[in-house]
């Protein structure tokens, strides 16, 4: 009889072993509403400690109404073998069996309980082995998802954990409403490897590893971070900006891995398309792994480059600058300024130079706006008469007309992969010219400047910016 129940002890041990290694077989059950079993707490989905626990206490319950049965059966066949000796033991050692197992599985639970509690209500280590992201209550984790609704996770588990030693930052979003809406407020957080963030007062969240790439500021910035809302990283163009950031652009957050030479840069337009001229910003870069930039233009556009600081030299030929249109045609007598790719390189791919310092070549240019250039005469600065056909501040009316790209810039012949910028200031009522800029960039070849509004009218070009791209 003791080797029946030996048996029995042995297959219910076994199964115990078979769910506390397969929290599937649980999930297929399907069961929301656990019957409540004394001594032993109902399984929490998702968390499969809590299902091994229960189902021990479960287990056991079975096991003691087994013996009641067993105890029973035997005295029913005590009672009904009347003078039978043989049938008469038979019903004695059921009774005596059913009661001995019923005080071992009784004792079981006592001794396992006495000597550790935890022997009987299973729990995770206090740290999770694998690297990644975890929802805690402390001491128990259960892998975390990406997004949701913070009244989907289970009770008392409302905290992010990030298990790591090392590796990327963890960006959470943290949203006030349901369902990832921002419109009743947000706002992001950064997390290093150990790092937790309690999601309790909000609705829903979010999370991704941080990369690098040019992030958008809703509410402007708070150290390296965006104050309030932030986008995901952008690595390439974008000629219409997003909601909400549209027009609302406070910062501009740029993530760079300097190890791998991986730097990021923005100009932010406030004309949707960045082919356009408009009101923008000088470009925003940084050499660090992290920097936020306020920005006051009322963003509607944004050029996202790679910036190639670490080796211009792969990025192309450099710049050809023409006072004529299609400048590079043999045909077409032309002054050239040569942006080289060793000039380049000399500023690691990125430098601004001032319209009114730099001189076109005319060498070999046979025409008469290049024999005066050639012949040494002043640049033409004054007012132009047009009856004396001459210029107010020059003796002689003998001056270099197209000297600068202030004066004329026909044409841009780009060899490879860059990006310029031609910036003017705005002028305000009265003429005068304000702080705020206006700008057209290109990245292609401009075969007439004419027929693009890269200053405003009236204005003239200031400066120039050349960045090496990837």
């Amino acid at each position: 009889m003791e080797k029946k129940y030996k048996v029995i002890l042995l297959v219910l041990s076994l199964l115990l072993l078979f769910m506390a290694t397969s929290q599937t077989v649980f999930a297929a059950l399907e069961v929301t509403d656990y019957p409540t079993i004394p001594g032993f707490a109902k399984p929490t989905e998702g968390d499969l400690p809590t299902y091994v626990s229960y189902f021990f206490g479960f287990m056991c319950y079975i096991a003691g109404a087994t013996a009641m049965v067993s105890f029973a059966v035997g005295a029913v066949q005590l009672i009904m073998a009347a003078s039978n000796p043989s049938l008469v033991g038979e019903g004695k050692d059921r009774m005596k069996g059913a009661v001995l197992g019923l005080i071992l599985t009784i004792s079981a639970v006592v001794i396992l309980k006495t000597i550790n509690p935890a022997l009987v209500e299973v729990s995770l280590d206090s740290l999770p082995k694998l690297d990644g992201v975890y929802f805690t209550n402390g001491p128990k984790f259960s892998e975390a998802s990406q997004s949701g609704d913070v009244s989907s996770i289970t009770k008392g588990y409302e905290t992010l954990y990030y298990k790591c030693d090392s590796g990327a930052p963890l960006l959470v979003w943290l949203f006030k409403n349901k369902g990832g809406d921002y419109s009743g407020g947000a706002e992001t957080k950064r997390i290093t490897c150990g790092g937790d963030v309690s999601l309790k007062k909000y609705g829903s969240f979010k999370w991704e590893y941080e990369g690098p790439g040019v992030y958008f500021c809703l509410g402007g910035c708070n150290g390296n971070m965006c104050s309030g809302y932030m986008s995901e990283p952008n690595v390439v163009t974008q000629n219409e900006i997003d909601l909400p950031f549209s027009g609302q652009l406070k910062g501009i957050r740029i993530v760079n891995d300097t190890q791998n030479s991986e730097y990021y840069g923005a100009i932010i337009h406030t004309n949707p398309g960045v082919t356009n001229g408009g009101e923008c910003a000088e470009p925003i870069t940084t050499t660090k792994d992290i920097s936020c930039t306020g920005v006051s233009v009322s963003a509607f556009a944004a050029d996202i480059f790679r910036w190639n600081r670490d080796d211009p030299d792969s990025s192309g030929d450099g710049l050809s600058f023409y006072n004529e249109t299609y400048g590079w045609n043999s045909d077409v007598e032309s002054g050239k300024i040569e942006a080289t790719k060793e000039n380049i390189k000399k500023v690691n791919g990125y430098f601004k130079n001032d319209a009114l310092k730099v001189n076109y070549d005319y060498t070999n240019v046979d025409s008469i706006d290049a024999a005066y250039c050639n012949l040494g005469y002043p640049r033409c600065n004054g007012e132009y008469d047009e009856d004396s056909e001459e210029y107010s501040e020059i003796e002689n009316g003998n001056c270099c007309y197209c000297a600068t790209p202030q004066d004329c810039l026909g044409s841009i012949k780009i060899k490879g992969n860059y990006i310029v910028g031609l910036y003017s200031y705005i002028k305000d009522d009265k003429g005068k010219e304000t702080d705020k800029l206006y700008c057209q960039t290109f990245t292609s070849d401009v075969e007439n400047t004419d027929a693009y509004k890269y200053i405003e009218a009236g204005g003239n070009l200031k400066y120039i910016y050349i960045i090496a791209t990837k």
